[in-house]
């Protein structure tokens, strides 16, 4: 079995090449948002594209839940699933990727987009970007974004609490990912029909909230505080009222940084601004 070492290194690797691949998709998304989508609907793309992904993460929740179900992994005799191990896994993940994304590789194309002016060089958009950050109508609401997802701290032990603190079972913990997902495309399609053309202060305002009411919640549960309700139970709910609020809030930032974009610039400026 491989080391700590081996696998926080491959960690390393697979989170720096998903985040390329994300910046990539970020830019297309926002390259055919400019071209396609007026004042009126800037932003329902990007909407779609975080859709379509929530329900892949739905689909890779279900499947991980039941495919790593299986002896000696679950618990209490709840041995129902295929089990296959961590490898298979990852195997079985890699198998996905060059079956339905190599294949599309000789159709890709990228739009063609007219720009006036002239290419610049790497020191010249250095420049350029630093100049446009200066803007007060930048960085303004840029320094908001940073200081609300600062305040918005993620409990990185939460999961560990799950398995340990709770003794929830690797199909329960996949579960609660698999709601979470399928309430996150909810989310979605709300803040589409419902709150799209909605002022975005009274947007942060209620849905700050009701996450800091849902984050009191989760300390009902660490502490057994819960009115009766199993625990599993508990932290369903508490997951899927947090996804949808958090949905609903995470689209406003992305489709406030849209006119921050100097065209032509999608890529370097996306990712300066929101990674």
């Amino acid at each position: 079995e491989p080391g700590i070492t081996a696998i926080l290194l491959l960690l390393f690797a697979q989170t720096v090449f998903y985040l390329m691949s994300d910046v990539v998709a970020d830019a297309l998304v926002l390259e055919c948002s400019q071209l396609g989508e007026d004042a009126t609907t800037k932003g329902l793309m990007r909407t779609h594209t975080y859709c379509i992904r929530a329900v892949g993460l739905a689909v890779g929740a279900l499947a991980g839940a039941v495919l790593w179900n299986g002896p000696p992994l679950c618990q209490s005799g709840g041995c129902w699933g295929w089990g296959l191990s961590i490898a298979d896994l990852f195997w079985l993940q890699a198998a996905l990727v060059a079956f339905t994304i190599f294949p599309t590789l000789p159709f890709m194309y990228e739009l063609p987009i007219h720009l006036t002016g002239v290419a610049m060089d790497v020191r010249s958009l250095g420049k350029d970007i630093t100049a446009f950050l200066s803007i007060d109508g930048v960085w303004i609401p840029m320094m908001y974004m940073y200081f609300y997802n600062v305040a918005y701290v993620a409990n990185a032990a939460w999961t560990n609490f799950l398995f340990l603190g709770l003794n929830f079972s690797n199909f329960e913990v996949g579960m609660l990912s698999f709601v979470g997902s399928v309430l996150s495309v909810l989310g979605f399609v709300a803040y589409e029909k419902c709150f799209f053309k909605s002022g975005w202060r009274r947007l942060f305002l209620w849905t700050t909230f009701v996450v800091a009411m849902t984050s009191f919640l989760q300390v009902c549960l660490v502490l057994k505080a819960t009115l009766g309700i199993p625990p599993f139970l508990f932290a369903l709910g508490d997951t899927a009222i947090q996804n949808v609020v958090s949905t609903l809030t995470f689209m406003p930032m992305c489709i406030m940084f849209f006119p921050m974009i100097p065209p032509g610039t999608e890529g370097t400026a996306y990712a300066d601004r929101a990674e």
